[in-house]
């Protein structure tokens, strides 16, 4: 019986550790972009956004962003060499969740003056100054030309080592030597109906441009951790209601044994038992304990519209729906290092399912031990 016991305190605590863990990492991901993102690309090989796409999103106030990597030769007073340069505008650092270290992101003012403003990921600020409270003002030159650092910030969760340059756009567009090309555009929208109507407007075909709701992998990571939570509260809830029928069966004994003695004119002495009257409270008690945990726990699914089109259900139907919800890949260029927490997130999703599981067998067949010996005695 003790052995049991510890079993059970054992499984519980680790299924409180994977749901913890579950939640952080959901809201780490949660927290690696900014809400109502619709990420656009072009479903065709060797086909990008271009500057003329940029300038009419601008030019319409369009909340957006975006990247466009070149490679170029960097130098600073104690180092040189090739690095990756970023061209974007200013509503980058937001949408991305970049950490302001020192200094700040350049602004739609410095691009309006075309100034020579460049940010450093905090692993570029090691790399070219070997520190990072006292880069800000410094200048480093890029393909010849002087660039003045006004800021130092580090991505959620990116490795701390990572060598970017941030610059606007523009600039970054007349230092290259070809046009600059943008894989994907962000859009900040309230509803994905309004991004037909901007599609349409930059003279792309609906079926040629692919849309990623970012909020999806934000919905999936919590999930796991709310779906985890669902399985408790059922559990818990389960045995409430245990706990309502043994206090209704216990109450309904009392008033059996009492109306063998009594008329029905002296049911209220039923009611002033304290004994009676403690079963009844108790039995509401549980059942409100029992709403309130229900709706706390309970969740909406995250479900993707097309799945409700299907009428014919196979295992090809099922394999999408696990692939769904698992997302084993997530296909976002400037989301690629989120994948490990993703995996390390399945596997705590599953792994605390199978302990929840593990408690619920081990609960049941106790409770069953239980009434098996009850019963024995009663025959004896």
């Amino acid at each position: 019986m003790k052995v049991k016991k510890r079993v059970l305190v054992l499984l519980s605590l680790i299924l409180c550790l994977t749901t913890g863990l579950c939640y952080l990492i959901g809201k780490y991901i949660g927290e690696s972009t900014a809400n109502d993102l619709y990420m656009m690309s072009i479903d065709k090989e060797f086909t990008f956004f271009n500057a003329k796409d940029i300038t009419f999103l601008k030019e319409k106030k369009q909340s957006f962003t975006f990247m466009a990597r070149q490679y170029m030769n960097v130098y600073s007073s104690m180092i040189e060499g090739r690095s990756e340069i970023i061209g974007t505008n200013e509503d980058f650092s937001y949408m991305s969740k970049l950490k302001i270290l020192s200094g700040s992101f350049f602004n739609d003012a410095q691009i309006k003056k075309n100034s020579n403003v460049v940010v450093l990921s905090s692993g570029a600020a090691w790399h070219f100054f070997g520190n990072i409270q006292r880069v800000v003002g410094n200048d480093i030159t890029i393909e010849n030309e002087k660039f003045q650092v006004i800021g130092v910030v580090e991505k959620a969760l990116a490795q701390k080592d990572e060598i970017f340059l941030y610059m606007p756009f523009e600039k970054l567009n007349k230092l290259a030597f070809n046009e600059l090309e943008v894989l994907d555009i962000w859009l900040q929208l309230d509803n994905i109906s309004e991004i037909q109507p901007i599609i349409t407007e930059m003279g792309y075909l609906s079926d040629s441009i692919n849309i990623v709701e970012m909020s999806r992998y934000k919905d999936i990571a919590m999930q796991r951790f709310k779906f985890i939570i669902f399985i408790m509260g059922i559990g818990i809830i389960i045995f409430l209601w245990k706990m309502i029928l043994n206090n209704i069966r216990s109450l309904k004994q009392v008033i059996i044994e009492f109306l063998k003695e009594n008329y029905i004119r002296d049911i209220w002495w039923i009611f002033s038992n304290r004994k009676s009257l403690f079963q009844l409270l108790y039995s509401l008690g549980y059942i409100l304990a029992a709403s309130l945990i229900w709706k706390i726990t309970r969740f909406r699914p995250c479900i993707p519209d097309g799945f409700f089109m299907w009428r014919n259900y196979n295992f090809n139907a099922l394999m999408d729906i696990l692939d769904f919800y698992i997302q084993s890949s997530i296909g976002v260029p400037e989301l690629q290092y989120l994948n490990r927490l993703n995996t390390i997130s399945n596997i705590l999703f599953f792994l605390s399912i199978l302990l929840a599981a593990s408690i619920l067998a081990i609960l049941f067949r106790k409770d069953q031990r239980n009434s098996l010996i009850r019963t024995e005695m009663k025959d004896a």
